[in-house]
């Protein structure tokens, strides 16, 4: 009996074999005492010194007497135990049974979530939270593991995790000299997994995943609760405090905590990656549990390489070395390693105060060391995608745990079987079978299996490529060194250890700021933003209408706003709680491009003065159907002047009544036409999305040449009545926005059908859920069709060749992705502008008869086309006429006169009809789809308009990317407009049969998120850009603090009203 208890001898885990010194190999076994009342007592209090030799059969051969002095050795006469060594249980127990109960000073503490958690779960461990999205997996050797980490859309990490844990002990005394553990090679993070706990593990609303594991007989084991996710108060995301006014804003800081515990006999491991708002990812290392003890004498000094922490209880040094394994995929998996050193500057810095990075790029595969005295710092970098801000890769640091290496010596057994020990950071190309850095087999192994075999290995062999843009693989050793403290007795107080990966000029501004940057915000994230009420569609209307008056004056994009926008936004925000299920537009402003009439007091001009104060008879049907779900109408966007059907010597986005359109690109830019304001506008962030109409290219040039998405839908989905109209053999009504999603989203809230357009009524029903097609897009098994005739007919020499050059750079990922890409020519490669001039010429003059004989007001009397030429020309100085002709109008009205009409009796007109028809059909896209089988035909989009309008089915482009620097210059022949330059953009367009959306959506948006291209291309730096952005609308805590300026600091809380 021991103070009323009684003792239990315990046989301990086998330990691992080692060799004697006449080379054989003995298996040993030791033992400890606990107090048998209790099966949860310490383990670990009451070492004792005896050992058992253990044979194959697992009998016992002898029993050894361990050293118990620092110069003590292996024994095999007996010795008598030393009953000084047993002690007060409280002072070696952790058990809250075996303990005395502690005082209690502290109130509860409770972690509430009234509205619950925003973290969502799906199938296959796919992982969503605010601006983050990934996979979560778990399996026996590494535990949890995270898969294609992307943060607002774009590609971080291809696949991060704990590769391997080594544990080695400094006691050098036979038979303690072998003592270490490879706890993930040997024992395994997921096996020894916890199931977790409410309350204690994790705090506040709590998912929790499941883990599935295979037995050593096969079957399948399930591992409960193994990871907890919960979000979790960070302390100040950021703040600011003017010292000006006194006044200070701050923000509050969530992260999602991902978090699993193992127990690897004595150790615990409170293992978590945790996810920031700012993009930054936390991989956090708690190390707790209870020392591994041995027996130690209480008449002798204690050893210098442990520590006494209880009568008799010999607490040994060890390590705890981590191995980080990060797989990057930056923006793409061709990525590099930048080593950066900060330097004093030359000797010619005259004041000698100045200092910078220098950096060089690791080249081959190696091991390197940390260094604070150079601050020397490893980043992850894209040097194929440049930061448009500073003009540098983009890229993530490692934020590295300053850690001491391994002490052992380097012939040692420890350093021969933990090689990624000797180093704090290792660079390897990516291979399939090479996830841990000790080796795949570790339990008994010898050494010469870990990375540094393998890198030495490779150098010497052929394949010691370059690791440089390449698939890379950078693994970070960090840990403690442990010497331990009494007060690390009987249960150590967690050591924490944190490994940062933080992004370095990947983002164009603080990604930490809560609400997305209206440049490229997306639907889905300014659609978060006000279901949180963070923002309201007020403050949408209010931003972007002070981006257009911040840029409008040099890009000309935008004609007006529409006043009545802010009560619309209003009574939207007012009704946003009342109304259930809303579209994803509720709320969101859109812009229409000057050709949709609307029933409020904006214009519909389309781009003359001389429709200023007309009146439709209705509302474009396009605009009944954004109303009812809700959309706000902006405003009206800038075009070319009667879609380009005016002068013979036009110029694209040219406009009487909005002046000239330029892209944002390049100074001087041809924004295409002729939506072109809603292009430049979308591309700048002036608006969500827009509306544009197509004829023939006029919404798919300009957005190939704006860098941003548009879809051409099949005619008949999109209703035209009371839009400007040019032919209905073309005319459409398309989508054009950031992103294949969101344009989606607005072509899901305007198709269907129309009772004023007779098309749409013959339409196919129900509309297909367009959105959902991007959902898991993928273009593994599609075959794409390339009509090469076609193509070298138009782009020819350079400066174009660059743009092919980058198609066919395309047509290669299309086919990694595992697309096949397949020769599809056309029948028919003929001049086709002559054919389309004559159905044009036809067309229009009726077309603008019957609409301006319609208007219910029209204060300049203009009621056909004829009249309307005569209105221009008189009115040259508004109109700029001549200097921008009517040739267009004039050659119409002239061939009108020689009988050219829409009558079947006309067969020039009917002739060109057929002719238009035979180009979009057997004898162009239609029948290359047709004879090939084909899923969809690709082209650059700068010479869709010669052929896509003629299907009369679906196109969407995406951006494809932009000419190099050193590409020439050319400009218009009119105007002076650039048309091919640096930095310009241009697209490519997938085109498919008749109601063939959500088959050309699927495939565009899985080349939108494999490319990216969107991200990567980079302005002039000549362009303004606008600044205004929006304004948090969180819940606001006012607190006074005294100061020599007495002021307030604005709290912002996501996710509170």
């Amino acid at each position: 009996m021991l103070f009323g208890l009684s003792l239990r001898l315990s046989s301990f885990r086998k330990r691992p074999s080692f060799a004697s010194s006449r080379g054989r190999t003995r298996r040993m076994c030791w033992f400890y005492m606990r107090l048998a009342q209790d099966a949860d007592a310490n383990y670990y209090a009451y070492p004792l010194d005896l050992v058992a030799q253990i044979s194959d059969d697992l009998r016992v051969s002898s029993v050894h007497h361990l050293p118990t002095s620092e110069h003590d050795r292996l024994r095999s006469r007996a010795r008598p135990f030393d009953r000084r060594r047993l002690h007060q249980p409280a002072h070696s127990e952790y058990h809250p049974n075996l303990r005395p109960s502690p005082a209690r000073t502290l109130l509860p503490y409770r972690v509430l979530q009234p509205e619950g958690s925003s973290v969502r779960v799906g199938p296959g461990g796919l992982l969503t939270w605010d601006s983050w999205r990934l996979r979560v997996g778990f399996n026996y050797r590494e535990g949890m593991t995270l898969h294609d980490v992307r943060f607002r859309g774009r590609s971080l990490f291809y696949r991060l995790s704990l590769a391997e844990l080594f544990v080695p002990y400094a006691d050098p005394r036979p038979v303690f000299q072998r003592k270490a553990a490879l706890d993930l090679g040997n024992d395994g993070a997921g096996v020894n997994a916890n199931r977790l706990r409410p309350g204690c593990d994790c705090l506040g609303v709590v998912s929790y995943l499941d883990g599935w594991l295979v037995t050593a007989e096969g079957e399948p084991l399930h591992m409960a609760n193994v990871i907890c996710c919960h979000e979790q108060d960070d302390g100040l995301l950021w703040k600011h405090t003017s010292f000006r006014t006194g006044n200070a804003v701050a923000a509050r800081s969530r992260v999602l905590v991902l978090q699993t515990v193992m127990t690897v006999s004595n150790y615990d491991y409170m293992l978590a990656f945790i996810l920031g708002q700012d993009a930054s990812i936390r991989y956090e290392v708690r190390a707790t549990g209870i020392l591994s003890t041995v027996a130690n004498s209480l008449d002798s000094p204690s050893p210098s390489y442990g520590t006494v922490v209880a009568p008799g209880v010999l607490a040994p040094s060890h390590q705890h070395l981590f191995c980080l394994r990060v797989d990057p995929a930056l923006d793409g998996h061709d990525n590099s390693l930048l080593v950066e050193e900060s330097r004093p500057l030359e000797p010619s810095d005259p004041h000698g105060v100045g200092f910078a990075p220098r950096s060089r790029v690791v080249e081959r595969e190696a091991g390197f060391d940390l260094d604070p005295a150079s601050n020397r710092v490893f980043k992850l970098v894209n040097e194929g995608v440049r930061n448009p801000v500073s003009d540098t890769p983009v890229g993530f640091r490692l934020d590295p745990w300053p850690s001491q290496m391994l002490l052992a010596q380097p012939n040692s057994f420890h350093a021969k079987r933990a090689e990624f020990a000797r180093h704090a950071i290792w660079l390897t190309r990516y291979a399939d079978d090479e996830l841990f850095p000790a080796g795949r087999y570790t339990m008994q192994s010898l050494g010469r299996e870990g990375i540094a075999s393998a890198i030495e290995s490779r150098s010497q062999a052929a394949d010691a490529s370059t690791t440089r843009n390449a698939d890379i693989v950078l693994w970070h050793t960090f840990g403690c060194t442990h010497n331990p403290r009494v007060e690390d007795w009987p249960v150590m107080p967690c050591e924490t250890m944190v490994v940062g990966l933080k992004p370095v000029n990947f983002f164009s501004r603080n990604p930490a700021r809560q609400f997305p940057g209206l440049i490229n915000g997306t639907i889905d994230e300014i659609n978060k933003q006000l279901d949180l009420r963070c923002i309201s569609s007020v403050d949408l209307v209010t931003t972007y209408t002070e981006r257009i008056a911040q840029v409008n004056k040099i890009f000309r994009a935008v004609t007006e706003v529409n006043p009545e926008a802010i009560s619309q936004a209003r009574l939207l925000d007012e009704n946003r709680g009342a109304t259930g299920h809303r579209s994803p537009l509720y709320g969101l402003p859109i812009l229409l491009k000057n050709v949709i009439a609307t029933n409020d007091k904006m214009n519909n001009t389309a781009g003359s003065y001389a429709m200023l104060g007309a009146r439709n008879v209705r509302e474009a049907g396009v605009v009944k159907k954004l109303r009812a779900v809700g959309a706000v109408l902006l405003g009206k966007s800038n075009l070319s002047q009667w879609g380009g059907i005016r002068a013979l010597k036009h110029t694209n986005g040219w406009s009487a009544h909005g002046g000239q359109v330029r892209g944002a690109y390049i100074q001087d830019q041809d924004p295409g036409g002729s939506s072109s304001g809603s292009a430049v506008a979308v591309d700048l962030g002036l608006a969500f999305a827009a509306l544009g109409v197509d004829t023939t290219g006029s919404i798919l040039i300009p957005a190939g040449r704006n860098n941003i998405v548009a879809i051409r839908p099949t005619l008949g989905l999109t209703s035209r009545d009371q839009v400007v109209p040019v032919s209905e053999n073309f005319d459409v009504v398309g989508p054009m926005a950031r992103t294949v999603r969101d344009a989606s989203h607005v072509l899901q809230a305007i198709a269907g059908p129309d009772q004023h357009d007779g098309l749409t009524l013959k339409a196919p029903l129900p509309v297909p859920d367009f959105v959902a097609a991007c959902n898991g897009a993928s273009l593994r098994g599609k075959r794409i069709g390339v009509p090469w005739n076609f193509i070298n007919a138009l782009i020819t020499g350079p400066p174009l060749n660059d743009e092919l050059l980058a198609f066919n750079k395309t047509l290669k990922e299309l086919g990694a992705a595992g697309a096949s890409i397949i020769t599809a020519d056309f029948t028919e490669v003929a001049e086709l502008k002559t054919w389309r001039n004559v159905v044009l010429g036809v067309d229009f003059p009726a077309n603008m008869d019957t609409y301006l004989g319609g208007l219910t007001a029209n204060p300049q009397e203009v009621r056909s086309l004829l009249s309307l030429r005569d209105w221009t020309q008189a009115h040259g100085q508004l109109e700029d006429y001549p200097n921008r002709d009517t040739g267009f109008w004039d050659v119409f009205l002239e061939k009108r006169a020689e009988g050219w009409s829409q009558s079947p009796h006309c067969k020039d007109y009917q002739d060109a009809v057929v002719k238009m028809k035979k180009l979009g059909g057997d004898g162009g896209i239609l029948g290359a789809i047709e004879r090939q089988q084909l899923d969809a035909v690709v082209m650059p989009t700068s010479i869709t308009y010669r052929c896509v309008p003629f299907t009369g089915g679906p196109a969407i482009t995406v951006p494809l990317g932009a000419y190099p620097d050193s590409a020439g210059v050319v400009r218009t022949s009119n105007g002076g407009l650039i048309e091919v330059g640096p930095k310009l953009p241009f697209g490519l367009t997938f085109a498919g049969k008749p109601w063939s959306e959500t088959e050309l959506i699927g495939m565009a948006s899985a080349y939108e998120k494999l490319s990216n291209v969107r991200n990567k291309l980079r302005r002039s730096p000549a362009i303004p850009v606008p600044s205004a952005e929006l304004l948090a609308k969180f819940k606001i805590v006012i607190a006074q603090f005294v100061s020599a300026v007495v002021g307030s600091t604005l709290f912002i809380t996501q996710g509170e009203s």
